[in-house]
């Protein structure tokens, strides 16, 4: 037996070892953390992300300032994970970022339930996946509650509507310009395509070169939207790489967006552009589906996506209604 097992069945038999084990490995990592971003945001409370998608750090950025000024809060830092919703952050334009790991919000989020109800750590979602207990997450497109009302309801309590804040985009960068002249975009007549997701299930990489392939035979450039080095362009197609900062911007230049629902599709549903947006059939968030709970147009993203679901291998018919909405002026 190794010394950890050896070590976990004393704490199994052991109620003082087993609680001083979870303290020492959950809470006072957690007590570290806090410790740390609290040394360096001093007097500041700590708005904290607690999950790794952009659409949901997206979404909690278009309202926490007004969650701050509603409960008197001036001085906050924005805790996301990773580099990428960093990014996502930096478009509401918080005085205060900071990213860490999963695992540092995992343990940020169990010193918060440890400590219960507290104002200096405010965790930015409805439900966790760190948490072991709640019912949110099963009330889910229950009575038609989406994405946007689990939020709206159970973290902010504010007006979906009078209190959402946009992000804001560089219309007036460099990087705009460069992209289209280094491409050999054409303004107005380029499609960006956007085959990548990273929680759900993508089309085929086949239907992907199909459209591709249809949309050059009518005359358009055509892109792939390529955001990591594991991501390549769909064959035949323009690689695309921006920064989040000029992604509508450069989308409302190109003329037309298509891709498979995605944390993206989020932070780019303000751009003034034909965007299609893909729903992936068979995925059920509690008592509806993955459209009826994410669609762009039904959470008040925009009002002007056109929202395509396709049921199971009828791809050739999703192929062609596709294409149709591109030419449909």
């Amino acid at each position: 037996m190794s010394f950890f097992e050896h070590f976990k069945s004393i704490a199994r038999r052991n109620e003082t070892v087993s609680l001083s084990a979870a303290f020492n490995f959950r809470i006072k990592r957690g007590l570290n953390i806090y410790n740390r971003i609290a040394g360096k945001y001093k007097g500041c409370k700590i708005f904290l992300c607690p999950y790794a998608g952009t659409g949901d750090v997206y979404l909690a950025g278009m309202y926490i300032n007004a969650f701050a000024r509603n409960n008197g809060i001036d001085d906050f830092v924005v805790v996301v994970i990773g580099g990428s919703n960093f990014k996502v952050a930096n478009l509401f334009g918080f005085k205060n970022i900071e990213k860490i790991s999963q695992n540092e919000a995992d343990m940020l989020v169990r010193l918060s339930i440890f400590l219960g109800k507290n104002d200096e750590i405010l965790i930015m979602h409805h439900h966790p996946p760190q948490t072991y207990c709640g019912i949110l997450e099963n009330m889910r497109n229950f009575n038609g509650l989406n994405f946007v009302d689990l939020y709206i309801k159970s973290v902010f309590d504010l007006d979906p509507e009078k209190d959402k804040q946009l992000p804001s985009f560089d219309y007036n960068s460099n990087k705009l310009y460069s992209v289209f002249e280094e491409q050999r975009l054409v303004p107005g007549k380029t499609v960006v395509l956007s085959p990548f997701v990273n929680t759900l299930p993508s089309l085929p990489w086949w239907v992907w070169c199909n459209i591709a392939e249809k949309l050059k035979e009518r005359g358009y450039t055509v892109c792939t939207n390529v955001g990591s080095p594991s991501e390549f362009p769909i064959n035949g197609t323009i690689p695309l790489s921006f920064p989040y900062d000029i992604s509508v911007p450069i989308l409302e230049k190109c003329g037309y967006f298509i891709g498979i629902r995605s944390g993206f599709c989020d932070i780019i549903s303000s751009a003034a552009c034909k965007k299609i947006i893909i729903y992936q059939p068979y995925l059920f968030w509690g008592a509806g589906t993955n459209f009826d709970y994410f669609s762009l147009n039904k959470i008040g993203f925009c009002d002007d996506a056109v929202e395509l679901e396709y049921e199971g291998v009828e791809f050739y018919d999703l192929i062609d209604k596709i294409i149709d909405s591109v030419e449909d002026k």
